[in-house]
């Protein structure tokens, strides 16, 4: 008899404590019903039926080591199921954080390079502005010169020496 077979009979034994025999049909089913069982193996290609009586098949404390030795085994991958699960969860968050690092690092890089942006483009702005203002103060002092007219401006000539007298000349220049 398999470990398979003796686990499924512990089991079926423990939950049914008035049922005193199982039937096994070839197909791996299990009935406590005696005709059930051979009416299921009519319909199948081998027709075996196997009785397992409780009180040949094992003793109660034997039962109960089997359902034990399967509680734990079931416990053991329960367990196992967890620390995967635990591992994989742990895994996911460390990969969430690593992303989420290197968006928090893309944004930064990206918002250094529009600063930088703006700013050189500020300082082109600042730079055309001075550039207007130099050729508007230049343009005013050329339109202030055109627009002055001239002064007359007297000079004086130096004096002639004629018979006895003095004279002085002036001449107007414009």
């Amino acid at each position: 008899m398999s470990n398979k077979t003796k686990e499924t009979l512990a089991f079926l034994f423990a939950r049914n404590k008035e049922v005193k025999t199982y039937y096994k049909t070839s197909d791996g089913q299990f009935f406590s019903d005696k005709e059930r069982a051979y009416t299921h193996a009519n319909d199948l290609k081998n027709k075996n039926v196997e009785p397992y009586s409780r009180s040949t098949y094992e003793t109660v404390a034997d039962l109960r080591a089997l359902i034990a030795n399967k509680a734990e085994k079931e416990q053991a991958e329960v367990e196992k199921t967890e620390k995967k699960q635990a591992y994989l969860a742990l895994k996911q968050e460390q990969a969430d954080k690593e992303d989420q690092e290197k968006a928090e690092q893309e944004a930064k890089v990206q918002a250094v390079k529009e600063a930088e942006e703006k700013l050189a483009m500020e300082s082109l702005k600042q730079a055309a502005n001075e550039v207007d203002k130099n050729a508007a103060k230049e343009a005013d002092k050329t339109v202030e010169l055109e627009a002055v007219t001239p002064v007359e401006v007297q000079e004086e000539k130096p004096v002639k020496a004629t018979k006895g007298k003095t004279t002085k000349t002036t001449k107007t220049t414009k």
